[in-house]
């Protein structure tokens, strides 16, 4: 039986509103959210090129410039030279913005799990509990069929 839209639309601002609470229990960080999107981008990927950040962000070269520099100045980024191309420089976290950004996931982690624990009856966090797998499987990326 497929879900209602007016479930999906439920769910779907559930989640952001979710998010959104959750992005507010964190450090007192001068960066836009332009630059928390890419210390995500950088925590997920290990290293990124400025032009792979910019087309994730669907910014200009400009405005990458601009929030590398700001996040460098923090000293949350590195600027690597690629090895395989001299010309190339990659981006990673700093130690200090790995730091930092563990510090925020266990601000936001616990908020959640206060949240979840006053709330919740605990046959209400055990059906929470069964539901991880399922938006796993909702946000996994899609996998296109290969041709023999």
């Amino acid at each position: 039986m497929p879900i209602p839209i007016q479930e999906v639309s439920k769910l779907r601002g559930l989640i952001f509103k979710i998010t959104r609470v959750a992005k507010k229990q964190q450090h007192d960080l001068p960066f836009s959210a332009t630059e928390m999107n890419i210390i995500g981008h950088l925590d997920r990927n290990t290293e990124l090129l400025p032009s792979a950040i910019a087309e994730l962000e669907h910014i200009s070269a400009q405005a990458i410039s601009q929030c590398l520099n700001n996040l460098a100045k923090a000293n949350f980024i590195n600027r690597i030279t690629d090895q395989n191309d001299k010309r190339k420089t990659l981006i990673t976290l700093s130690a200090y913005g790995k730091t930092k950004l563990s510090e925020i996931k266990s601000l936001r982690d616990g908020w959640l799990k206060k949240a979840i624990d006053e709330r919740l009856e605990a046959q209400e966090i055990d059906l929470l509990s069964q539901l991880i797998p399922l938006l796993e499987k909702i946000t996994a990326p899609e996998t296109k069929p290969v041709l023999p």
